[in-house]
């Protein structure tokens, strides 16, 4: 996912998709990336419970890291330039 996101990324930013994708513990290079992403394209980065709760939760981009995700019961976020439905 690194390779591939690095190799789109001026589309990414320059287009702003949704992106959904799995970020587990150890994906330091990925949440970093991500991280890098969010702040440069302006996106908002969600984490979605595993359990728990159905309401995504909104996480501050600049301290996204690969742990995030699992303080939140989860390994899955969402990229979005919008606030995500409550």
């Amino acid at each position: 996912e690194v390779l591939l996101l690095r190799a789109v990324m001026p589309q990414l930013l320059a287009q702003r998709p949704t992106l959904v994708i799995e970020v587990l513990p150890q994906s330091h290079e990925l949440a970093a990336l991500l991280r890098d992403i969010a702040v440069r394209g302006g996106y908002r980065i969600h984490v979605v419970p595993a359990y728990g709760s159905d309401t995504p939760v909104l996480v501050d981009p600049q301290h996204f890291d690969a742990r995030t995700p699992q303080q939140h019961r989860s390994k899955d976020v969402i990229l979005s330039i919008t606030d995500l439905p409550a």
